[in-house]
């Protein structure tokens, strides 16, 4: 066996992670995707280890998919928001350039990992040289950018807290998702996910968007209602922190996981559907083609627990459909619920 299996893989560091988060649903994990994306598949000779820089070591490859698959185990946790990283929006013309290292997903299992990227440029932050000795230094990597978009959900806390919205890990998360700035074409991909993070357009969601937190149980659908003026097109992001999976482990190989099993690990399915007046053909999220994780397409998604509608502006009445398809853990699942471009719900409670 050539590649090596535990990148998107869920072992026990996803599995531990997304224990930690069910159990504590007011906490969002913030994850660096890694620096991997460039690794040579020539092992025992001189390649790059992301910032580490150049080295000679043998290994197994990271992966023989171009790039593709090499997002580290923590990041492969459901409930974790996973981060890869981009150069200085400012250096770069405020164009969305990934750093070169930046790994990439899916997982494997089909989920899309990374969810957003940050500015992963030579950031310059504090450092304890010694017990005594404190500096500054500036770093490049996912880990950066993981520390850029952890302060700006900490940020977004303490705005939800002044208005009075009560914070999870999963509102968090979608808010985050739902205010990404995209790098076109439109929809996600397995490099940059939906996005750039963006702290102005986070914060201002809050007030003027729809946020909610709804009640999912099986066979009793939850639909929210909007007049829209036409002015804006509609996002929808729900999001909700799952149970944990179950790792597979390789039939052969004594304690190692399974190389790129495909078996989902989504224990509760919720599906979001978005209609247009009395149109019966509903606006449907989206989620990875298989087949080419740098691009995807709108279609149910039975693999995420995370899932974004985009629709084109249309004025007059709007529905948004939650239905549970599986609950695998428990009789009700809380979702998050992020709406922009359709003014207020009409007929949700206070």
């Amino acid at each position: 066996q050539e590649e090596d299996p535990l990148f998107c893989a869920y072992d026990l560091l996803p599995l531990t992670m997304d224990t930690v988060t069910f159990q504590n649903p007011h906490h969002l994990a913030v994850a660096a995707a890694g620096n991997d994306q460039t690794h040579s598949v020539v092992p025992g000779s001189k390649h790059d280890h992301g910032f580490l820089g150049p080295r000679v070591d043998t290994h197994r490859n990271d992966s023989r998919k171009n790039g593709f698959d090499t997002v580290n185990s923590w990041c492969v946790a459901k409930n974790a928001l996973c981060v890869g990283a981009i150069q200085d929006r400012l250096v770069a013309g405020a164009g969305i350039v990934l750093n070169a290292a930046s790994s990439w997903g899916p997982t494997d299992d089909g989920r899309l990992k990374p969810e957003v990227v940050a500015n992963g440029q030579t950031v310059i932050s504090t450092i304890g040289q010694s017990a005594t000795t404190e500096s500054f230094d500036s770093q490049s990597g996912t880990s950066s950018a993981t520390a850029v978009t952890s302060g700006i959900a900490a940020l977004v806390v303490q705005q939800m807290i002044a208005l009075k919205i009560a914070p999870s890990g999963a509102l968090l998360k979608a808010v985050l998702v739902h205010t990404a700035t995209d790098r076109l074409p439109a929809g996600p991909d397995a490099a940059y996910g939906f996005g750039s993070v963006d702290a102005e357009a986070a914060v201002d969601v809050l007030s003027s968007g729809v946020i909610r937190t709804e009640q999912v149980r099986q066979g009793q659908p939850v639909e929210m209602r909007f007049n829209s003026n036409g002015a804006r097109a509609p996002r929808v992001t729900v999001a909700w922190t799952d149970a944990p999976g179950t790792p597979r482990w390789d039939p052969v190989v004594k304690n190692q996981i399974a190389l790129d099993d495909p078996t989902p690990m989504l224990v509760n399915d919720i599906d979001i559907e978005l209609f247009a007046g009395q149109s019966l053909k509903p606006e449907r999220p989206w989620v990875l083609d298989p087949k080419d994780p740098m691009r995807a397409v709108q279609a149910r998604n039975a693999v995420d627990n995370l899932e974004v509608i985009d629709a084109p502006a249309a004025s007059g009445e709007w529905r948004l459909r939650i239905t549970a398809a599986r609950l695998g853990a428990g009789q009700v699942q809380p979702v998050a619920v992020v709406v922009s471009g359709l003014g207020g719900c009409t007929n949700c409670a206070p």
